[in-house]
């Protein structure tokens, strides 16, 4: 007989015993089950406990009776509590037949945010049950572990945080498992201190040295606790193995500060607050000083404390002598056990005095002997003398003398160093870093060859900067912009600043005395590089003799490659994780990208990503873990072909990025969701969190993907919203929701963009100082949709201050006018010019000047100025409208008393000037009296020979209007234009004078192309501009185009990748990269499509592409098909 749907259990086979076994329910116990707690999210069926039992049978046999299997349907059921929905049953197994215990796996839970209990009950007959017990099933991570290291034999453990951890039955155990093959694993016990925090016993005495990975078992080694990203690592080493093999400088004055520096083997930061330097007092007391551990070679650092109180004031009282003190290392806090004995010593001593120098007139060329008297030297003449002799320095200004020796106690022979011209105070240090308080006075005259003070990376290790020092240089000839760095640097210093990059590398002069160099992505500089001067190119700053020509060298520091901030902390800007992608996918098992290449790396060279799954938030994590993993360092763009093959439907990723200099971000969280319906893929252009500038346009586009598996063929249909306003400072809601008044601009570009997957806010219509969050629904006209949100946070700008003429003439009788009415508040939507408030102020004073501002103007009146007088105005710009702190400008005016020609000149913009536009400059000049007369015009620039061929592209130099070739203009230059008159009649001459700044163009990226080779018309190309970055943080964001054989690719965008599908052939594909201010820089590549065979199946399913495009919006990607 057939079974109809829903009659499977009639089907199943009829099995028939000949025992029928009758017992007492009541008498059938559930006892204990073990463990008595357990993981949320565990793999389905890999999660075992077993339920004691008990029956009178049983207890009257002596546990002997085969009761449980005899009635063959023993069940567990579990069922949730609290906000816990759970009732499930499962068959469980006998695996003793002489004991009354059950196996059973434990149900799968997603993971929650509290630990929740199950109620477990047992039936023999899959039909009556017992009374339940109790079952724990918690959520917990381990997010970090101290120390991290300890001495064998240490009594200390190690202390986990973390998050979840619960005190169960059993009781927590630790296991350190050791990394070395062979060596057994070894558990402790632990102790729950709180949810947050447990406390692992210390590693048995006879553990190894090694390394170790700690795991946290919460349920007595049953499970163990997964880690958030990487596993709790401990060292357990040698204390014989770490030694302090010197100490530097040997000693430092009574009142403390000296920066001891501790050299030796085995050190190691095993936690923050750990390694240290220790004094040990000639009372036996000891005194631990935090260091910090520099590598390569490993050395501590730490600043010391002054000499103990009796010993201060016995030396400063007059007593011979030094205060002597044993200095160890420690790597465990100072805690018994953890402290070298190597024996070295550190000497306090009184601070040197300086009386006399025997000649005070030197030359700046140094290499002069020269002879000082103090006092207080004595350390130097005494048995201590050879140990300080290295240490000595004398400091003349900024330079220290290259040769000291003490002649006696009071009496010191030097060799002179260089100096700039000009006073200098001399100094001495017995230590080679801390300088007397006393001083006396020199004076040097020349020059010197440069000499490099500094060679470091900037902050955000983009560039290389090479400080000389202040007496400064001739720039090598470079006077402006940008230029190549082999007119400075040799040919060694340029090849490593170069690497594997394809052009020659950059440089322009900060000023006189800071050359800066651009590093590209394929720099091989790096901590501990050389930096040298090309030999006979440089100068002193205005010396023209053929001498005196730098052949400075200097190295990057290893240890603080960027600068060295308080408390020796590295100046190296951290890297910062920055992700875009969906936050829900369909239920088609339609492919997972998550987008990191918005993320801050630290420097110009690649950085390297970590992923994971936050286990203590996310289905699946051990899969996932693994699978995340194996991934190579260099993936910038997270790809999963099919999230359905992890099981659950909620994932939280992890991104960690890693800087070239070693430097980690903190660990960015982005939670994505499996829908149970066929909802459309949606994914901004921008990161969750994008900053704009009020005063400029900003563009969001929508990426849809219609899912998969969703039934029929049609257009998505997308609308835009307002979430919510929010004070970036406070977080107070400001507007919320779809009908809150949020500007007419706003309003006006929600609109506008109501059924379009992208929008552009226009300018202005963001206010400074608002967080505002927008939303993108992409909808199907089955009612499935999903949405992505994106965080505007709408910068402070500063005030723009319309002054464009810096300097001119003017007659005494003719009235003035500083007019700076173009001015704007970029943080004003509303553009309120009566917002904006203008004072002034002169040098020499006008007397009355306040009163002549007239609105954003100041006018001041014929007579009032005194002739043969140039006045320097300096105009302040202030908006009550913002925050924004007040700019100013200066405006040079000479006074004359004839008549001469009203002249002013305007631009078309107030800041930096793009390279790749042409210069626009707008002239005026008139004759200040009723009736006119003729005058003669002349442009000229003493920075730019405006006569030279193109440089010009209008038909004179003797016209009101201006126009620069943009290929005359050369980036970072500075260009002051002066447009002057003459009345042809009398000769009256006048003129006026602008000053721009041109910009400079992104550099230190590279475009690359995966895969480099694929399949015309099917082969998803990915472009990606890699490592590209500005010199100016005021020209951020960067802006991306890319484009195919000249064609564009895409528009505008802040994403720096984009897809492209090819034609067949070898194509030449591009990438601009623009700063906010307009100035561009190109890379190109290659890619190859090999040519497809368009059969019938090809063809539908280009069509099919291309109708799909049409359907998610993707205009673009359809153009590239159709071709």
């Amino acid at each position: 007989v057939g079974c109809g749907a829903g009659e499977e259990e009639l089907c199943l086979p009829v099995t028939v015993t000949r025992d029928f076994v009758l017992y007492n329910p009541a008498a059938v116990r559930l006892e204990t089950i073990t463990p008595a707690g357990g993981p949320q999210a565990f793999a389905e069926g890999q999660s075992p406990v077993t339920l004691r039992g008990y029956t009178e049978a049983l207890e009257a046999a002596g546990g002997d009776v085969d009761l449980y299997p005899v009635l063959g349907r023993t069940r567990v059921r579990f069922v949730g509590t609290g906000g816990l929905v759970l009732d499930v049953t499962r068959a469980g197994t006998h695996p003793d037949p002489g004991r009354a215990d059950v196996e059973v796996a434990l149900p799968y839970v997603t993971p929650r945010a509290t630990a929740e209990v199950l109620r477990v009950s047992l039936s023999l007959d899959g039909v009556t049950f017992t009374d339940a017990v109790e079952f724990t099933i918690y959520n917990a991570v381990v997010t970090a572990g101290s120390p991290a290291g300890g001495p064998v034999g240490a009594a200390q453990g190690v202390t986990l945080a973390g998050e979840g951890f619960v005190n169960l039955p059993g009781g927590a155990v630790c296991t350190y498992y050791a990394a070395e093959a062979g060596v057994d694993a070894a558990t402790v016990p632990a102790v729950v201190e709180s949810a947050t925090t447990a406390t692992c016993a210390a590693p048995p005495a006879d553990a190894p040295p090694g390394e170790y990975t700690v795991a946290l078992s919460l349920n007595g080694g049953f499970h163990e606790v997964p880690a958030e990203f990487d596993a709790v690592g401990y060292e357990v080493y040698d204390m014989a193995a770490v030694e302090v093999t010197a100490a530097e400088p040997p000693g430092g004055p009574l009142g403390g500060g000296t920066v001891l520096t501790l050299s030796g083997e085995g050190f190691k930061d095993y936690g923050e607050g750990l390694a240290g330097c220790v004094l040990v007092y000639g009372d036996g007391s000891q005194a631990f000083v935090e260091a910090a551990l520099l590598a390569d070679p490993p050395r501590l650092v730490c600043a010391l404390p002054a000499a103990p109180s009796a010993a201060r004031r016995r030396l400063q009282e007059g007593a011979s002598g030094v205060e002597a003190v044993a200095v160890e290392a420690t790597l465990g806090g100072g805690a018994p056990g953890t402290v070298t004995s190597s024996g070295q010593r550190f000497y306090y001593y009184p601070d040197a005095v300086l009386e006399a120098v025997d000649r005070t007139l030197l030359d700046a060329a140094g290499a002069e002997p020269l002879e000082l008297t103090g006092g207080v030297f004595d350390v130097l003449s005494g048995p201590l003398g050879a140990v300080f002799a290295d240490y000595v320095q004398v400091r003349f200004g900024a330079f220290d003398a290259p040769e000291v020796n003490a002649i006696s106690d009071s009496r010191l022979s030097i060799t002179t160093p260089v100096g700039n011209e000009g006073p200098a105070t001399v100094r001495v240090s017995l230590n080679g870093q801390q300088y007397s308080s006393s001083s006396l006075e020199v004076t040097f005259q020349g020059f010197h060859a440069p000499r490099i003070v500094a060679a470091r990376f900037n902050e955000a290790a983009t560039t290389v900067v090479v400080q000389y020092d202040a007496q400064g240089t001739d720039r090598a000839g470079q006077q402006g912009g940008v230029f190549a760095c082999s007119a400075v640097l040799d040919d060694a210093t340029v090849a490593s600043i170069r690497g594997s990059s394809t052009g020659p590398p950059q440089c322009y002069w900060a000023d006189d005395s800071t050359l800066v160099a651009y590093m590209t992505v394929g720099t091989a500089v790096r901590p501990g590089s050389t930096v040298a001067t090309r030999a006979n190119v440089l100068r002193p700053r205005g010396y023209v003799l053929d001498r005196f020509y730098s052949e400075a060298t200097a190295t990057v520091d290893r240890d603080f490659p960027c600068g060295r901030g308080a408390d020796l902390v590295s100046l190296c800007r951290r890297p910062e994780a920055v992700l875009s992608g969906p936050a829900e996918l369909s239920n088609c098992g339609d492919e997972l990208v998550l987008d990191a290449t918005q993320s801050l790396p630290g420097g110009v060279v690649e950085a390297s990503f970590s992923w994971r799954v936050d286990p203590s938030a996310s289905d699946a994590a051990p899969a996932l873990n693994a699978f995340l993993r194996a991934l190579p360092a260099d993936t910038r763009v997270l790809r999963i072909a099919d999230l359905s093959v992890f099981e659950g439907s909620r994932f939280t990723f992890l991104l960690r990025v890693t800087s070239f200099l070693g430097r980690q971000s903190r660990v960015l969280r982005w939670t994505v969701t499996r829908a149970d319906a066929a909802v459309p893929v949606v994914r901004l252009s921008v990161p969750t969190t994008v900053s704009a500038r009020p005063s400029e346009p900003l563009r969001i586009d929508g990426d849809v993907d219609i899912a998969s598996c969703y039934p029929g063929r049609e257009a998505v249909v997308f609308s835009w919203a307002f979430v919510r306003a929010t004070d970036t400072s406070t977080g107070a809601v400001i507007a919320e929701g779809a009908s809150a008044d949020v500007g007419d601009a706003l309003a006006e570009a929600l609109a506008t963009a109501a059924a379009r997957p992208n929008i552009l806010i226009p300018p202005f219509a963001l206010a400074a100082g608002r967080t505002y969050v927008l939303s993108l629904t992409a909808r199907m006209s089955g009612g499935v949709a999903s949405t992505a949100r994106a965080t505007v946070v709408a910068l402070a700008q500063a005030l723009q201050l319309a002054l464009p003429t810096s300097s001119r003439t003017h007659a005494r009788a003719d009235t003035l006018v500083l007019d700076a009415s173009e001015s704007i508040d970029p943080n004003d939507p509303a553009g309120d010019p009566l917002a904006l408030a203008l004072t002034a102020t002169a040098s020499p004073d006008v007397p009355g000047l306040g009163a002549m501002v007239e609105g954003l103007r100041v006018v001041v009146p014929p007579d009032t100025l005194a002739a043969g007088v140039v006045y320097v105005f300096t105009l302040t710009l202030a908006s009550s409208a913002s925050a924004a702190a007040p700019v100013s400008a200066e405006v040079r005016v000479a006074v004359g008393t004839q008549a001469i020609p009203r002249v002013a000149i305007a631009r078309d913009t107030a800041v930096k000037v793009s390279p790749d536009e042409d210069l626009r400059l707008r002239g005026t000049a008139e004759w200040p009296v009723a009736g006119g007369a003729d005058l003669a015009l002349l442009w000229s620039s003493a920075d730019l020979n405006l006569t030279a061929p193109g440089a010009v592209l209008t038909s004179s130099l003797a016209i009101r209007n201006l126009r620069i070739s943009a290929a005359a203009l050369v980036p970072g230059a500075t260009y002051t234009f002066t447009l002057s008159a003459v009345a042809v009649s009398t000769g009256a001459a006048a003129s006026a004078s602008t000053t721009v700044v041109v910009n400079r163009a992104p550099f230190g990226g590279r475009l690359a192309v995966s895969p480099a080779s694929g399949v015309a018309l099917s082969t998803s190309f990915e472009l990606a501009a890699v490592g590209w970055t500005d010199d100016d943080e005021d020209d951020l964001p960067l802006l991306y185009t890319f484009s195919r054989d000249l064609a564009p690719l895409t528009g505008v965008q802040l994403r720096s990748v984009a897809a492209a599908t090819l034609p067949e052939g070898t194509h030449s594909v591009y990438v601009q990269v623009s700063d906010a201010f307009g100035a561009s820089a190109f890379q190109s590549a290659q890619a190859t499509a090999a040519a497809v065979t368009v059969d019938a199946a090809a063809d539908a399913a280009i069509r099919g592409a291309i109708e799909t495009a049409i359907f998610e919006g993707k205009g673009s990607f359809t153009l590239g098909l159709v071709e």
